[in-house]
């Protein structure tokens, strides 16, 4: 048996995630199952299908209520019908570890573990356990052949039961945490798309009677690309007083930049290796996957963001990301926004490569044409710009601060370490 990553107080019931109608803890454990996706009788009905894509984001919420997939009854009766409301779905294949609980009767894909609460246990409460002990779920995961957690091995893990009521004050101070991290998401998303709204409008959507006094201009002769600093691996570190290193991973497969940092300490790192906050940065390589997958990443921009607690002016960033040097005034904003909806094309377009894609920047910046409004319109632009994305740093260092005073709550309140009777 895998031991817990603590001990539990003395006055709480410890069992294991084993399913007992007895206990009255957790009832019943059972995997999801997928339709065929070859019969479209299964498909685009109106019952919700959770597949293991939907949870993996890192601000994933609490409740699920919408899917991407809907199945029909005839789905439904396929995988042996819906699971019932306000049951615990626990992603059970790597990534292992993913949470969520479902506010509406759905179907789930075989990624997934469901957990249905007896009245000892709150599902909530189970919730941020599973949060919480994501490192205890992988080491047990990783103890199995290919990386999945089964039925039969939930009488590994040991959970402690406190009092309903403890349970509720817990409950209640994680998902006001939680709750402000939605809000401040909601408020990032409003202000990047109400710019990107603008510049439709402005850029995209414009009368073209009036395009007298646009430009057709090269790339090359706005902006110019440069890669990045090609590390070994033994110069990524985990220590956090080292420079912040901006790697593939943190450029969005539907672009803006995601918020997990690596470090890097090295003596080769020249000038051209750093970046700055708010930095405009693209993907120039993707792994893995060729044909029309290729543009899932390869182009997508994101403007740099630096952790919460960072000091340092610069942060360096790899080679297989590109920041973009301007060579004109004010097109910082405008040219995310054109990359932001271009990249497809521009993906399929200047890719090198099978298995691993490469942007081929020589191609793009000699060939590519942009209509380039007149300057005062960008000025205009860039203004707004600035100001929406000083507003979207905030939101993003506060999401930064919360979620790591949620981690740290988190693991100390599933386990007692602090009591709230």
């Amino acid at each position: 048996m895998t031991r817990p990553m603590f001990d539990y107080p003395s006055d709480w019931e410890i069992v294991d995630l084993t399913p007992s109608e007895k206990n009255d803890i957790i009832l019943n454990v059972s995997q999801g199952s997928d339709p065929s996706s070859k019969n479209p009788d299964y498909w685009n009905g109106i019952i919700p299908f959770l597949t293991g894509k939907e949870v993996t984001h890192r601000f994933t919420p609490i409740y699920v209520s919408k899917t991407e997939r809907y199945i029909t009854k005839k789905g439904a009766k396929k995988i042996g019908g819906v699971k019932k409301s306000n049951r615990v779905f626990l992603s059970s294949r790597a990534p292992v570890g993913s949470v969520i609980i479902n506010s509406i009767p759905m179907g789930i894909s075989r990624s997934f573990l469901s957990f249905d609460c007896g009245s000892k246990l709150i599902p909530e409460f189970l919730f941020f356990w599973f949060k919480a002990n994501r490192p205890y779920l992988e080491r047990v995961a990783n103890a199995t052949t290919y990386d999945v957690l089964n039925e039969y091995n939930l009488f590994e893990f040991k959970i402690g039961i406190p009092k309903i009521k403890e349970q509720q004050k817990i409950i209640n101070i994680l998902k006001s945490i939680d709750e402000k991290i939605q809000n401040n998401l909601k408020i990032k998303k409003i202000l990047i798309s109400s710019l990107f709204s603008i510049y439709k409008n402005w850029f995209r959507d414009n009368d073209k009677n009036n395009l007298k006094s646009w430009k057709k201009e090269k790339f090359k002769e706005l902006a110019t690309t440069q890669r990045g600093f090609s590390y070994k691996g033994t110069e990524k570190s985990n220590d956090d007083t080292n420079h912040a290193f901006i790697t593939l991973k943190n450029i969005n497969m539907t672009g803006g930049f995601n918020i997990e940092y690596s470090w890097i300490n090295s003596t080769r790192l020249k000038e051209r290796h750093f970046v700055k906050e708010l930095d405009l940065v693209i993907a120039n390589t993707h792994f893995g996957v060729g044909g029309s997958e290729t543009a899932r990443l390869l182009a997508n921009p994101a403007l740099i963001i630096f952790p919460s607690s960072y000091s340092k002016p610069t942060a360096v960033f790899s080679h297989h990301v590109s920041k973009i040097l301007m060579k004109k005034n004010n097109i910082k904003y405008f040219l995310y926004f054109l990359f932001l909806e271009k990249h497809l094309e521009l993906a399929s377009r200047y890719h090198t490569g099978t298995g691993v894609a490469g942007f081929d920047y020589k191609s793009f910046e000699d060939e590519y044409e942009v209509i380039v409004p007149p300057d005062p319109l960008l000025e205009q632009f860039e203004k707004i710009g600035t100001i929406v994305f000083k507003k979207v740093l905030i939101s993003e260092k506060q999401i930064m601060i919360l979620e790591k005073s949620r981690k740290l709550l988190q693991r100390k309140l599933v386990y007692g370490k602090i009591r709230l009777k």
